[in-house]
């Protein structure tokens, strides 16, 4: 019987057909957290280190650089990682900080969520579940025929906010914007009470 948290592989049949796409048009504004001592424009996890995080490459064939659509998405999908914790260490909101990239031409994204699920044969396991089937995913999209920019999911922490896992193949479709920037109190505080939880100062 398959591990329920496991998500189904990538069907034979992917690359025969194109895939749903979630388009972002040139001069949107991302956004990215990232930490202090790396660029803000970074594709990891680099030459020679392995997979870390959802959908980066299993084989090392390419980077991934990860993003929200709006500063929240980038924020939640960062820093609460650890849904049981109900205080967040100022000391990694210290590490952090965040930066708008700014899209020069049109992004064209596999839609890994609402009906582009179904359309490619996944579920929403890709997003939530074990990162080595989310993985087989990211390398399914990267070498399918229609080259794809990237992948649009849902953040597992919150799924009404969406992030971009974004292939290295684009790196000239984006640059950097204002940024980087420090987190302020005010902001750190607000977003937190959102979602139930305090700075532990």
């Amino acid at each position: 019987m398959p591990d329920p948290a496991t998500p189904p592989s990538p069907p034979g049949w992917l690359d025969q057909h194109s895939l749903p796409i979630d388009p972002i048009p040139a001069e949107t504004i991302l956004f990215r957290v990232h930490r202090q001592k790396l660029a803000p424009i970074f594709f990891g996890p680099g030459a020679g280190n392995p997979p870390v995080f959802r959908f980066d490459s299993p084989s090392g064939d390419y980077g991934v650089m990860y993003m929200g659509i709006d500063l929240e998405s980038a924020f939640v999908e960062t820093l609460l990682r650890n849904p049981g914790l109900r205080l967040v260490s100022r000391s990694e909101i210290d590490l952090r900080r965040w930066s708008e990239i700014r899209v020069s031409r049109e992004l064209k994204l596999a839609r890994m969520h609402g009906n582009g699920l179904s359309a490619m044969g996944a579920t929403a396991l890709v997003n939530t579940g074990g990162y080595s089937g989310s993985r087989a995913w990211s390398h399914a999209i990267w070498s399918h025929p229609d080259r794809l920019d990237g992948i649009a999911y849902q953040s597992k922490h919150d799924t009404e906010r969406k992030c971009i896992a974004l292939f290295d193949r684009a790196a000239t479709a984006i640059s950097l914007g204002n940024g980087p920037h420090a987190f302020t109190l005010s902001w750190v505080t607000a977003t937190l009470k959102q979602y139930g939880k305090a700075l532990d100062l």
